[in-house]
């Protein structure tokens, strides 16, 4: 299962956003929603609603870098 990856990608650019996806938060271009958009691609992504303001605050952690 993607959660047992989530402790080895803990201080990375990785986030564990819904129980089918773990997204690198430096590709995401927008999040509309319960939506990741990326860039340079129309892949789509989930986050759970519990889950969304943390995959915010480290997309414009990564987005300063």
């Amino acid at each position: 299962p993607l959660k047992l990856y989530e402790k080895y990608l803990q201080h990375t650019s990785f986030f564990y956003s819904h129980r089918a996806f773990l997204v690198n938060v430096k590709k995401i271009h927008y999040i509309e929603g319960n939506k990741i958009h990326f860039r340079d691609t129309n892949h789509i992504a989930q986050v759970t609603d519990e889950k969304q303001l943390d995959v915010r605050n480290l997309w414009r952690k990564f987005s300063i870098l």
